[in-house]
């Protein structure tokens, strides 16, 4: 399943974990997860917020807040944490939550006007992952 992690920002999808994490329920839950998306033939990059605060910052800023891990992202947008992801497969769904089979959206195409504060942008980005969530179920 190592072959299916992409570390050179090809794949559509990241999966953000930590590689130094010593809790057994999120060990349990990053190999399931890789076995979902190995199944489902869904290649992957792994983003380590243990390694790079930046990315733990992005995580958290797309996610409002949320730090379980692991937290799963398409085409940069936060998509779902591993609750969902278990959610979608028992649905036979998880193609469609994550949104792969549909075509990229360039997010940073997008027009935000320049005097919005924290709060407005921190809002207006849940408003776009709930319609992208929303259009991908």
């Amino acid at each position: 399943m190592v072959s299916e992690i992409r570390p050179d920002g090809s794949a559509r999808v990241q999966v953000y974990g930590s590689s130094v994490s010593g809790n057994r329920k999120y060990k349990t839950e990053f190999r399931k997860l890789e076995q979902y998306l190995h199944t489902e033939e869904i290649p992957f990059e792994f983003v380590d917020v243990a390694a790079d605060e930046e990315a733990k910052a992005y995580m958290k800023r797309k996610s409002l807040g949320n730090t379980a891990l692991p937290q799963i992202y398409c085409d940069g947008q936060f998509k779902a944490t591993f609750a969902e992801v278990e959610e979608a497969v028992e649905g036979f769904q998880l193609r469609e939550l994550l949104g792969v089979d549909e075509e990229p959206v360039d997010h940073d195409d997008l027009t935000v006007p320049e005097n919005l504060t924290e709060k407005e942008l921190a809002e207006l980005d849940a408003l776009l992952n709930a319609s992208a969530n929303k259009e991908a179920k």
